[in-house]
């Protein structure tokens, strides 16, 4: 109620917004003011629209200082895609992935990517937004409190919109710059993982120099917490998984799995010989268990108390399980098969195994071949989820260029939906004989690409 005199014939009144159907609209700054309509504001500061609404912008949480927003450079590049969870979309529901871009090491762009796959669109996958570094690293992007958030290098992001136009573009729209702000800032470190767990949004920082130790944090909209200190930089690769009432971090070269009960308790749980993959998608729950892949040729799991080895798959060569996913009861990883010489990923065989729990077959209780592609493919298996009865498989592959090598990536999917075992697709891209390179509207990203 305002505090000063009516004028003559005035009178008070009160607002509330949503009473009677009534929602604000966005800006129109170049309306005539005489033809504003009463829910479109012509200028709005300090705020933003959520859900009709408009409501202030939260204070900032910092760790030291204030990070300008960083270039977002639409340029193609190869890519380690990392898949995150299922985000509701306007279209439907699309799965979202993050990727490096490997070019750091070529003297060009380095930095990170994302996009997302969607079958609702005619080109089911698309190449959003590149974020510009010197150094590679795969951006981290969870949702939280309906809005998506990303790990950028020495920034936590939340992004307000991030859709091309419907049905699909030119390159040309990567460049332009996803709505967007910084919501914490930690100079020197970056967000290798991020999660949503029980109301809040938990980040994991780590020193890409492989210095200073990391940390845990929580983000609860408003403001950043320290919840927990590593005792390792964190450098070699970090991952979090929901199991139970727990939050479960696991951090290459630890030794040990951290977890969080429902009781804000921290603590650790170790086995011998413990290690765990570098990548994200490296944990999935199946049943009363969440297994962990060890990057090596080992499977862990825990049951909320006990750290056990679950299986040691068999190969041939060196065996490397780096990425796991629950499907329709069953528990698929995907690992390499070392074979020979090369760099980190080039000359590997790659395999689907499957776990069945419930199965009475010895034989396909652990069935490490249960797909595999020797005489059709190479490359190491990366990243692994489940999206609308289907699993998706990243497979990156190194080859060799002046002496150096280069790092690329494809996104690969079954024809038959539930069925795994049927033929394999790529979805992104030509098959990764060379660098991939991701172009909207590439008449070449069809259905009918049969490479696996």
């Amino acid at each position: 109620m305002p505090n000063h005199p009516l004028k003559p014939g005035g009178r008070f009144f009160r607002f509330r917004n949503g009473v009677g159907g009534f929602y604000w609209k966005g800006m129109a700054t170049r309306r005539d003011l005489g033809a504003q309509e009463p829910d479109q504001p012509r200028l709005v500061l300090n705020g933003r629209y959520f859900g009709g609404h408009i409501v202030a912008r939260p204070p900032l949480g910092a760790d030291v200082a204030s990070v300008p927003l960083r270039d977002l450079l639409g340029r193609t590049a190869a890519w380690i895609p990392m898949f995150t969870t299922e985000h509701h979309s306007y279209a439907g529901v699309r799965i979202w992935w993050g990727a490096e871009t490997t070019k750091a090491a070529t003297g060009a762009f380095g930095g990170g990517k994302i996009g997302f796959i969607d079958t609702d669109w005619d080109n089911e996958y698309a190449d959003i937004a590149n974020y510009y570094h010197a150094f590679d690293f795969t951006p981290p992007i969870e949702r939280f409190a309906n809005f998506i958030y990303v790990g950028d290098y020495e920034a936590l992001r939340r992004v307000y919109r991030i859709d091309p136009m419907v049905g699909g573009t030119g390159p040309e729209y990567v460049e332009v710059v996803p709505a967007d702000e910084v919501v914490v800032s930690f100079p020197g470190f970056r967000a290798s993982a991020i999660l949503a767990h029980e109301g809040r949004l938990f980040y994991v920082l780590t020193d890409p120099a492989g210095v200073a130790n990391g940390a845990i944090y929580s983000w609860d909209g408003f403001q950043s917490t320290l919840e927990y200190n590593l005792t390792v930089s964190g450098n070699q690769g970090v991952a979090m998984a929901s199991f139970l009432d727990r939050l479960v971090v696991t951090v290459r070269g630890l030794g040990s799995i951290i977890h969080k009960n429902a009781a804000g308790t921290w603590a650790t749980a170790t086995v011998g010989g413990f290690d765990s993959s570098p990548f994200l998608n490296s944990m999935a729950a199946v049943k009363d268990k969440l297994y962990i892949a060890s990057g090596s040729d080992k499977i862990y799991s825990w049951t909320g108390s006990t750290l056990a080895l679950a299986r040691t798959v068999v190969g041939t060569g060196t065996e490397e399980v780096n990425c796991l996913a629950a499907f329709n009861g069953r528990l698929y990883y995907a690992w390499g098969d070392y074979t020979g010489a090369g760099g980190a990923y080039g000359y590997r065989v790659p395999h689907l195994g499957v776990f069945d729990p419930d199965t009475v077959d010895a034989s396909y209780i652990w069935h490490d071949t249960y797909k595999s592609w020797a005489s059709t493919h190479w490359g190491a298996p990366l990243a692994i989820c489940s999206y609308r009865q289907r699993l998706m498989l990243s497979i990156g592959v190194e080859t060799t260029d002046g002496g150096s090598y280069t790092l690329h990536s494809n996104i690969y999917t079954h024809a038959v939906e539930n069925n795994p075992y049927s033929t394999w697709y790529a979805i992104n891209s030509v098959a990764p004989s060379g660098p991939v390179y991701v172009v909207l509207g590439n008449p070449m990203i069809t259905k009918n690409m049969k490479v696996m």
